[in-house]
């Protein structure tokens, strides 16, 4: 029996260099696919590495890419869970950190739900397959070879213990300290990830308890014991709340689609379904239920059940009969967008849980046989996935790719227009005059401003060179004619709340907003032919110490918890 379970779990491993050797030679030569969001999130990951390159703390304001235009991208989007994945790739090109950072996402998933499940079932081999069967199906699969989202992916490594440190909690009778810290963890690497995803935890969350509430099996210790993890998320993320509320405070437009929640039909929900579905079931996913119900273990039957309502649930979510509507003005839930981008992602999770509950102490043979079978299968149509994925005309992040993301030039070729025309959007820029259209679409006027930038003095524009440091941006201009008492218009977006260092000629200046969202100097005197403009961002101090503060606490709960199971 032993030499059988050896060799299934050595075809299988076989099966697994073969995908990540194949992986490599083509996402390292080529670079990863942009899709959809793709570039967005490679932008944003790419700001990170200039900060760190030139050994600063993350900006809020994006200096380097979204066009260079000081656009709080990365202020307004959770990131602090990607930073030690960008420092650990830091040696890399930026071509090749991306694609590393990729890889990490996708192997720590693989890891981290093995080692999950393997508590779970106490069977190491089945929960190997599992584990394998997740993360080479579905949205895990989806994200790694089709559009990188490094904020839910990151979730998505820790989703199995998000799940049972949840259900500890809501089975919990006394208050229990170390559940306090692992419950906190959990949240707090929710916020720094993603925050829609944290509205997306609450609402199942918040309806689980409810329904128990109805049913009368909830304690009171898990109201107290959800109580007291409430500082400490506060603490842990408390870096995010700042610098989201921070620059929101200076008036920034909507995120789109907020108070337009939308759903799928049916139709649709069931027409897009493939191995490496997204927003729906995964084949592999449905062939674990089918699995299930088809050897059905009757001592689980309590259990399997409340899963299949919880799966039940999460796909009616997804769908337009309900009744979404009457959430399109309830804060933070209004920002939803489209429901299978926030809950048909993680629709795969429940089978597999299904899967090792119900074979865990019932026809464990043929449940080990079977979902080896489908792990094999899964890494075997992963490999031919990633072939036709890449195929016929995608774009891809190469070398000449990024060379027209951190491009410098203040007028845009068109090949750069075409690349970012995907990752532009009037997201999180300053409520001003003149941004975007009903359809939440930058103006033409305001793509204009974008890809033709110029520096105006008075009425007549000028053009400039641009140099990008970190915080700081430096813009040098030949042949201005000599003045007194004008005012430069620069193209760069100003947030009222933040603090920037303007400097003229290496003398500090004085600016405003104007209703453009621009900084304006105001009343300087030119008294050269040539002029120099340094803009620095200014870190908040508050921030920083907030930063080491969350720090230390996540420190402090990581000990408690790895010092509890050692004594165990």
């Amino acid at each position: 029996m032993k030499k059988v379970s050896q060799i299934r779990i050595g075809t299988l491993l076989i099966a697994l260099v073969i995908f990540f050797i194949y992986s490599t030679e083509c996402q390292f030569n080529g670079g990863v696919k942009l899709f959809g969001d793709g570039i967005f999130h490679v932008q944003r990951i790419l700001e990170i590495r200039n900060s760190f390159l030139h050994l600063e703390i993350p900006n809020w304001v994006n200096f380097s890419t979204f066009f260079g235009i000081g656009q709080a991208v990365n202020g307004m989007c959770p990131d602090i869970t990607l930073w030690p994945l960008v420092l650990m790739t830091i040696f890399l090109s930026p071509q090749h950190q991306v694609v590393a950072i990729s890889f990490l996402i996708f192997f720590l998933t693989l890891v981290v739900t093995w080692l999950c499940l393997s508590g779970r079932t106490d069977n190491i081999e089945m929960s190997f397959y599992l584990a394998t069967i997740y993360t080479f199906s579905g949205y895990t699969l989806y994200q790694f070879l089709n559009e990188i989202q490094p904020g839910a992916a990151i979730i998505n490594i820790f989703v199995f213990p998000i799940f049972f440190v949840s259900k500890e909690l809501l089975d919990s009778k006394k208050i229990d300290i170390i559940l306090i810290c692992k419950f906190s963890l959990c949240v707090i690497l929710i916020g720094l990830s993603h925050l829609l995803s944290l509205i997306v935890y609450g609402l199942l969350l918040g309806s689980v308890v409810l329904f128990r509430i109805f049913q009368r099996k909830i304690s009171v210790s898990f109201f107290v014991n959800a109580f007291l993890s409430f500082p400490l998320v506060l603490v842990g993320m408390s870096p995010i709340i700042y610098r989201v509320l921070k620059i929101s405070s200076s008036g920034i437009l909507e995120p789109f689609g907020k108070g337009h929640i939308k759903a799928a039909t049916l139709p649709k929900m069931l027409d897009f379904i493939s191995w490496w579905s997204r927003e729906q079931l995964s084949i592999a996913a449905l062939a674990l239920l089918i699995i299930v119900y088809c050897f059905f273990n009757s001592n689980m039957k309590s259990k399997l059940i409340r899963l299949s309502i919880l799966e039940g649930y999460m796909f009616i979510l997804c769908l337009k009969i309900f009744p979404w509507k009457v959430f399109n003005h309830v804060p933070l839930i209004n920002n939803l967008q489209y429901t299978p981008w926030r809950f048909g992602i993680w629709l795969s999770v429940i089978p597999i849980i299904m899967f090792a509950d119900n074979f865990k102490n019932y026809q464990q043979f043929i449940g080990i046989k079977i979902s080896h079978i489908l792990a094999l299968l899964s890494v075997i149509l992963s490999i031919s996935a990633q072939s036709y994925l890449i195929s016929g005309q995608v774009l891809r992040l190469n070398n000449d790719v990024i060379a027209q993301i951190m491009d410098t030039t203040p007028i845009a070729s068109e090949q750069k227009k075409a690349i970012m025309a995907m990752g532009e959007h009037p997201d999180y820029f300053p409520k001003v005059e003149n941004v975007k259209n009903r359809k939440y679409e930058l103006l033409p006027s305001r793509l204009d401003q974008i890809w033709n930038q110029k520096i105006k003095v008075e009425n007549k524009s000028y053009d400039f060179v641009e140099k990008i440091g970190e915080q700081n941006l430096s813009f040098y201009v030949k042949n201005i004619k000599r003045k007194k008492g004008v005012n430069i218009e620069l193209p760069i977006l100003g947030y009222r709340s933040l603090d920037y260092h303007i400097a003229l000629n290496n003398k500090k200046v004085q600016y405003k907003v104007n209703k453009q969202g621009n900084m304006v100097i105001n009343n300087v005197d030119i008294k050269m032919n040539s002029m120099k403009i340094d803009i620095q961002f200014i870190m908040p101090r508050v921030y920083k110490i907030l930063l080491i503060i969350s720090f230390i606490s996540i420190l402090f709960m990581l000990i408690s918890i790895i010092r509890s199971y050692r004594r165990k």
